[in-house]
């Protein structure tokens, strides 16, 4: 955004939508995508804006006729400038209640650097664009003429025309778009995939969809032109390469005020209940190129969001401080990148901050010191590889979108394959840098809780958080001193990374047209129980997928009982994390539940280990210990969540209304919050003890395995949590209350 204008990428976004040359009528797109079945929209991002589309085949022509007018004639009416800007307000408005938007923008106000345009006001507001007056429309057609170029923009175009179509109605509609002036640079068609480059945008990729029965969509390229020569300049955001690094944590609260003396931490009140500790990091990119290759955010991730034992969460659990970690790459750009570890934290954990930061440091210092495994990029790399072969097939919209974002970071050859595999021998030396950076003193420290209110009495301008500062010295000497946590160990090879991948049933042609769906078959079993069993002829990947249900009336006879239930399931989540960590990170999922009626477990992945990742589950029902600890964690969670539920969005408070007043057996959360404060660690223990002694089961289990197998796995099941059959007369049912007329 320029500098006057905070927030004029995304009000361009805007105004591409409201009337075109040749469709001048601003209601035209979206009137023809909604009559022909399709949807619409686009986001502005940092440093891209995307737009898409979906429609019915047939009206794909008339789409991109109107689709590429946006780019290659745009009307920026006076009218419509002065009205959009309301719809730019609204959206900030809306924006303002949300704890995402206000932290993001207090990090650039408390620790960005003065000039760079990272720190700036991204989605912008009436103030910021002059109630759309003032100079607006020139300033807007100053922004598309320098950045609505050809050179600066791809296309990807999926649909069941020939790619000789595709590429004629790209041709046809696309060639108008204005490019830079200059030489033309020779381009050429470099990909094994259904991929070619042409003058009337920088990058095109056209996609036939993928049908079951066939291989790679580039068994069925078409015969193309040769490719066309155009002018490439660098990408918009090469104007702030030589700039340095935007956040810095020795700045002192607000663009332009300088530096200070020592380090601090900002204390953020939010809107929603929350307890968190974080730590952000603002690190140079040495090589783009070999970041994109080896993606070393996802080796950090899988090191600082472990759950097995010895992890930083397990420490951090088992002294009640923390109960969740999250560890991301907020922001990437070819210069630089923002990394941020979030750390929720419990009451007590709150208090003690410091010391949960600490172990975070050590973590990190253990990590730097021992090094990382080379198993953890090689468990990485393998489990990438599987699941970009295995991927199940993307909506349409959803493909065409992320793959049109991602085409000017990799060689055309890796449009498809490079967002999702990890290549090349760039992962150690990479991830060793940005573990050199993550330091106590590099750190910049944020503390979110209500609880902060009282050290709280600043205020960001442009979303009113309140916040204040605290200096850290002491503490950022005392970690940077910190011993070797012995509690602390890098994790092992991952055992339940699959090994046979066979395709057990023999495949089908697609299903035709009016021919019916193959149905579940009933497997024997006793006590009532019933199994349900569907192979899979279809999609032909490695992978299976099991249901349980238990029906039983014990889990909701009051409103203590309901919350009981509620800690019980929630305490074995917790357990189950860390239980079946490995098998999480090698594609394997396990969830367990309770409802007003029913315990349920959910399990899902490549089928080799999934038998063994049932029966672990199914014993770890009855067998898991439940702390004190865990329960006043869970207890916490619980009353925070009770406390919120009149904060949510109305369609939520809407829906939560009509329950109760539909559903005759249902507690209000008033009733659930009285509860959570008479519920004990025995009452949890002693559910526990009883559950699902007597129990109707039903199983579905589908995908890659044979009859054979799945009833194995039921057996299995069944022997690690046995329950007697429940009488017919003690089934739960669910009630309605009829209203009158």
């Amino acid at each position: 955004n320029p500098e006057a204008w905070q927030g004029l990428a995304h009000f361009c976004e805007h105004m591409l939508f409201l009337g075109t040359a040749s469709y001048p009528d601003e209601g035209d797109f979206e009137s023809y995508i909604a009559s022909n079945g399709g949807s619409n929209n686009a986001y502005t991002d940092s440093e891209e804006t995307v737009y898409f589309f979906d429609v019915g085949a047939g009206a794909l022509p008339g789409a991109l006729a109107r689709f590429s007018d946006f780019f290659a004639a745009p009307l920026f009416t006076e009218s419509a400038t002065a009205r959009e800007v309301a719809a730019i307000e609204s959206e900030h408005s809306k924006n303002i209640q949300s704890d995402g938007w206000r932290t993001e923008q207090l990090l650039r106000a408390t620790r960005g650097v003065s000039g760079h345009p990272y720190n700036g006001f991204f989605t912008g507001n009436r103030a910021t664009l002059r109630d759309g007056g003032g100079g607006a429309r020139a300033a807007l057609l100053d922004f598309y003429g320098e950045y609505y170029r050809a050179d600066q923009m791809d296309l990807s175009l999926l649909g069941p025309q020939s790619l000789d179509e595709l590429q004629r109605l790209a041709t046809e509609q696309f060639s108008r778009l204005p490019s830079r002036p200059g030489p033309p640079q020779p381009l050429s068609l470099m990909s094994p995939f259904v991929v070619h480059r042409l003058a009337l945008v920088h990058r095109l990729l056209l996609i036939r969809p993928f049908i079951p029965g066939t291989r790679l969509p580039c068994q069925r390229r078409a015969a193309m032109s040769p490719p066309i020569a155009i002018p490439i300049g660098p990408p918009a955001s090469a104007k702030y390469d030589p700039l340095g690094l935007p956040l810095s944590p020795d700045q002192g609260g607000g663009l332009g005020s300088g530096a200070v003396a020592s380090p601090f931490a900002t204390l953020v009140v939010p809107v929603r209940e929350q307890r968190a500790v974080s730590a952000t990091w603002c690190l140079p990119v040495a090589d783009f190129d070999t970041w994109l290759a080896c993606k070393p955010q996802v080796a950090l991730s899988q090191l600082l969001t472990a759950r097995a034992d010895g992890s930083l969460l397990s420490l951090l659990k088992r002294e009640g401080l923390g109960t969740a970690i999250e560890v991301g790459v907020e922001e990437q750009t070819r210069s630089f990148a923002v990394v941020t570890a979030s750390l929720a934290l419990t009451e007590a954990g709150l208090a003690a901050w410091p010391t949960a930061m600490g172990h975070l440091f050590s973590y990190l210092r253990l990590c730097r010191e021992k090094g990382v495994p080379s198993h953890v990029f090689d468990d990485a790399k393998a489990l990438a590889q599987l699941g970009f072969r295995y991927a199940e097939p993307s909506q349409p919209q959803a493909f065409v979108t992320a793959t049109a974002a991602s085409m000017p970071l990799y060689r055309p050859a890796a449009w498809l394959s490079g967002p999702s595999l990890l290549e090349g021998a760039g992962g150690p030396p990479t991830v060793r840098q940005l573990l050199g950076g993550m330091t106590p003193r590099a750190a910049m420290v944020e503390v979110c809780a209500k609880e902060v209110a009282p050290k709280a009495p600043l205020s960001e301008r442009i979303y009113g958080t309140r916040y204040g500062r605290q200096p850290i010295e002491g503490e950022v000497a005392a970690w940077e001193a910190a011993p070797l946590l012995p509690e602390l160990s890098l994790p092992r090879p991952n055992p339940f990374i699959p090994k046979r991948l066979a395709i057990k049933a023999p495949q089908t042609l697609p299903r035709k047209e009016g021919v019916p769906s193959p149905t579940p078959s009933l497997l024997p079993a006793a006590d009532g129980a019933r199994v349900h069993f569907l192979p899979d002829r279809t999609f032909g990947r490695p992978r299976a997928f099991a249901y349980f249900l238990w029906r039983s009336p014990e889990f909701y006879t009051s409103a203590r009982t309901a919350v009981t239930a509620e800690l019980f399931a929630g305490m074995l989540a917790e357990v189950l994390q860390e239980a079946t960590y490995e098998a999480a990170q090698a594609g394997l999922v396990a969830a367990s539940g309770v409802s007003s009626d029913a315990f349920t477990v959910q399990l899902g992945g490549y089928d080799e280990r999934l038998p063994a990742l049932a029966t672990l589950v199914a014993s770890t029902v009855r067998s898991f210990e439940p702390t004190q600890g865990a329960f006043e964690r869970k207890v916490d969670i619980l009353r925070r969540q009770l406390r919120d539920a009149e904060r949510r969005q109305p369609i939520s408070l809407a829906g939560y209304r009509r329950g109760l007043a539909l559903q005759p057996a249902r507690f209000s959360n008033e009733q659930l919050a009285a509860a959570a404060g008479e519920v004990s660690l025995s009452d949890v223990a002693a559910m526990q003890e009883g559950v699902l002694r007597e129990a109707q089961l039903e199983a579905f289990v589908a995908g890659n395995l044979r009859e054979n197998e799945a009833a194995e796995m039921v057996r299995g099941v069944r022997a690690a949590l046995p329950a007697a059959p429940l009488a017919a007369e003690r089934l739960p049912v669910r009630r309605l209350r009829r209203l009158p007329p």
